[in-house]
């Protein structure tokens, strides 16, 4: 499927990849394209993109990658990795597009050269109004409230007679890995008393490594580790077979090209805390951490982030980043925590308008409902319990 768009400044042609052949065969341009985008990350680099379609897709998912390119010049000018997933809402079935990898992914951007930014998001919106019929619902998570797309996306919205709605999202807390670290150190009384505590009472047993090759041994030590945590079998790298395949295939191509770092806690030998982070340009993406249950009383996943923080301070990576809705306790540690939001834009027919209505009339009915005869239950118990006794 291809589109012509016509815009102010330029003519743009989109088409939608779904083959994950096709798209296999944009590595080259999409690497290019990274290198000059507006918001460059991990996550919409071409190898977690093209690793997470390979893995995750299934019969419910769909790849949709959107490529637009400048007629003009013939040049890519932006890809917006995303899938479709059918979804329900009491009877309301409806196709939603999301982006790739939803599970996995952090603070997702498509991949927009620069300069062509506005023209890119109007001209993909027109496609999905227009041209993609199949789509009820878009939706963009983690969203950061100073991005350009919350102020332009409502208008070229209203433009299109497409509902557009915005709510709080996940926050991510950031760390300047700059500067000097007993300064920083001295300021955080509470990550010291965990770590004092811990190197006490394990004198000369405890030791942090940091592993920056042999990914195949540290990865598989890390599941085995996820296994013995809180994690085990609801969320993580091993919470089932096809999370498994993609982390043991991104993680080989991040080896590959020196951009996967794991930080291991051991007491005698034996592994209690685990860390893995990525690497970009100057940036550091803390994106897993378990540790063994069986120590919980030490903190040692407080422990671990410690020592690997330090491990990264003034090296030649300035900016730690800790993903969104990462450990509540590290927003105190860190040196901003970015708010981010969540944008659903619904097409405008008879099936999404009497969903949002329907859930409307829920939440502004149901909920209030509930909560004041969960009250009034309450009031009466309090009455009723001290006449039992």
């Amino acid at each position: 499927m291809s589109t012509i768009h016509n815009m102010s400044t330029n003519i743009i042609s989109i088409k939608c990849l779904e083959q994950i052949e096709d798209i296999f065969e944009l590595k080259k341009s999409w690497n290019e394209l990274h290198q000059s985008c507006t918001a460059p990350s991990i996550y919409n680099g071409f190898d977690f993109v093209y690793e997470s379609l390979r893995s995750f897709t299934g019969e419910k998912i769909s790849n949709k990658i959107f490529t637009l390119t400048d007629i003009s010049s013939n040049q890519l000018i932006a890809i917006f990795p995303m899938q479709q997933i059918q979804l329900r809402w009491h009877i309301f079935r409806f196709n939603s597009y999301d982006y790739a990898a939803m599970d996995e992914i952090d603070k997702p951007y498509p991949v927009i050269r620069h300069g062509y930014f506005e023209n890119c998001w109007s001209a993909f919106i027109h496609h999905i109004k227009n041209n993609v019929s199949d789509c009820d619902h878009l939706h963009l998570i983690e969203m950061p409230s100073n991005n350009q797309e919350i102020e332009m996306l409502p208008s070229i919205c209203s433009e299109h007679n497409l509902i557009f709605k915005i709510y709080p999202d996940e926050q991510c807390p950031i760390i300047s890995l700059d500067g000097d670290w007993d300064e920083y150190w001295s300021q955080h009384r509470k990550m010291r008393k965990k770590i004092r505590k811990i190197e006490k009472d394990f004198e000369g047993r405890l030791k942090f490594t940091v592993h920056t090759d042999n990914w195949e041994w540290c990865l598989n030590q890390y599941i085995e580790l996820e296994q013995k945590s809180w994690k085990k079998g609801k969320v993580g790298i091993s919470k089932n077979k096809f999370s498994i395949n993609f982390y043991k295939r991104f993680c080989e191509k991040l080896n590959t090209s020196g951009n996967l770092q794991f930080g291991f806690l051991t007491i005698d030998d034996e592994l209690v805390s685990a860390e893995i982070a990525y690497t970009q340009g100057n940036t550091v993406y803390f994106c897993h951490g378990c540790y063994d249950n069986n120590h919980k009383k030490y903190s040692p996943g407080m422990a671990s982030t410690s020592y690997f923080i330090k491990h990264f301070y003034n090296s030649k990576y300035s900016r730690g980043d800790y993903l969104c809705g990462y450990a509540g306790y590290l927003n105190n540690w860190s040196d901003s925590v970015i708010k981010t939001n969540s944008l659903d834009i619904y097409r405008k027919n008879t099936k999404m308008c009497s969903m949002l209505a329907a859930r409307s009339i829920k939440n502004k009915t149901f909920y209030p409902v509930r909560r004041l005869l969960k009250k009034a239950y309450e009031v009466v118990w309090r009455r009723v319990e001290p006449a039992k006794r």
